[in-house]
């Protein structure tokens, strides 16, 4: 078992705080707690003890199970606690390369230091250094940024807490670590602006139409992309001309395949969902028997065709 506290600082030793503000930060904390040991690889369970005075103090237990390794578990609450804190902001801020890395290699950069924490014959100095790195990582992760930032969103709505603090614990309730706090003046540090990914292109999308509008406006087509359903603008107005003067028809099985781009968001239960999406550049139709080029698809190859022969010239 292993034990992280948590401090809420209030204003006129006030022991009580908003029910609502309470609980909602609360499930943000669960959440992020349950990101940090998925990006882990480590399978815990979490527990919260009954309040204790002194402000508002939680004590949250959580618990290894069978296939996780007891050294990772002992640094498992100084990461929260770093995370939660964010004291290296200032450097993962500035680290542009690593805000470019995408989801996949951020999980692999994190297990590849998961994995050099537990080695055997590791000095202070570099489990320092490797924990520091893991905090950064994680830290940089979309689901984490954004739990962290609903989490001081909520606790920003108690107007009478000044501070904010974590400290492990032993099994004896004693400090096995240095307090971790930020005062209320820093909460607003850690909220985003937006919640949302930066938009992404995909080239060559192929995204089977469930709904196409065959007429004039701006409403949304629909379709499924990878399977999901999916709401998008068709911003080809070459393609969008073509449909309104029936050169396409639709049937069951009719996809198309384009470029796509999307902008990313979570929903309040935490799974990444498309908020935004839009189609241009549609270079291919299948009907359901046969593939049909499109113009533009023909105007996209002449066009890179002709800046091949400029440059040899």
């Amino acid at each position: 078992m292993n034990l992280l506290e948590l401090h809420y600082y209030l204003d006129d030793n006030s022991h009580s705080m908003n029910a609502i503000v309470k609980n909602k930060s609360e499930a943000e904390l669960i959440k992020l707690f349950f990101e940090v040991s998925n990006l882990l690889d480590l399978d815990i369970t979490l527990e919260f003890e009954a309040l204790k005075e002194g402000g508002i103090k939680d004590i949250i237990k959580y618990f290894k199970k069978k296939k996780n390794k007891q050294a990772l578990m002992i640094f498992f609450g100084t990461i929260i606690s770093n995370v939660l804190i964010n004291i290296t902001s200032d450097y993962f801020i500035k680290d542009k390369e690593l805000e470019e890395l995408n989801k996949e290699e951020k999980r692999l950069n994190i297990l590849k230091l998961k994995n050099d924490l537990q080695q055997d014959s590791l000095t202070k100095e570099q489990e320092t250094v490797i924990l520091e790195n893991i905090v950064i990582q994680i830290s940089e992760t979309h689901k984490i940024k954004v739990f962290k930032s609903r989490f001081y969103q909520q606790i920003l709505k108690e107007s009478k807490l000044y501070q904010f603090s974590t400290t492990e614990l032993d099994t004896n309730y004693k400090p096995l670590s240095v307090e971790k706090s930020i005062l209320r003046e820093h909460f607003s540090k850690h909220v985003l602006e937006s919640e949302d990914l930066k938009p992404k292109t995909i080239e060559n999308a192929n995204i089977e139409i469930v709904s196409p509008v065959l007429k004039q406006g701006n409403i949304k087509w629909k379709g499924l992309y990878n399977d999901k359903p999916i709401s998008f603008n068709l911003l080809d107005s070459e393609f969008k001309n073509a449909v309104l003067n029936k050169q396409y028809s639709f049937s069951n099985g009719t996809s198309i395949t384009c470029s796509l781009e999307i902008v990313v968001t979570l929903d309040n239960k935490g799974e990444e969902i498309i908020k935004e999406a839009s189609v241009s550049d549609v270079i291919e139709v299948f009907d359901g028997t046969q593939i049909i080029i499109t113009k533009k698809a023909k105007h996209l190859k002449e066009s890179k065709n002709q800046i091949k022969i400029d440059f040899k010239e």
